[in-house]
């Protein structure tokens, strides 16, 4: 299967779970995607070194940043 054969499955059929209620469905692609959006961050920290790694986490502590700000640092690091 292709990278875009695998973008375009729709993961409630393939897994089976036509019968989830909408609202359950919907819960399970949201989790699911907060899980690939935390995987792949810890992955891009891990890539890090330590200047950049403690720049990112003041960047993040900082009152107010948005997720652009904190996407364009990573952009150039």
């Amino acid at each position: 299967m292709t990278d875009q054969e695998i973008l375009n499955v729709n993961l409630i059929s393939q897994l089976g779970l036509q019968a989830l209620s909408d609202e359950q469905k919907l819960q399970l692609l949201n989790d699911a995607a907060n899980l690939v959006q935390k995987r792949a961050m810890a992955r891009i920290i891990e890539s890090l070194n330590d200047t950049q790694r403690d720049e990112l986490n003041a960047l993040i502590e900082k009152e107010g940043v948005q997720g652009e700000e904190v996407g364009t640092y990573l952009r150039e690091a």
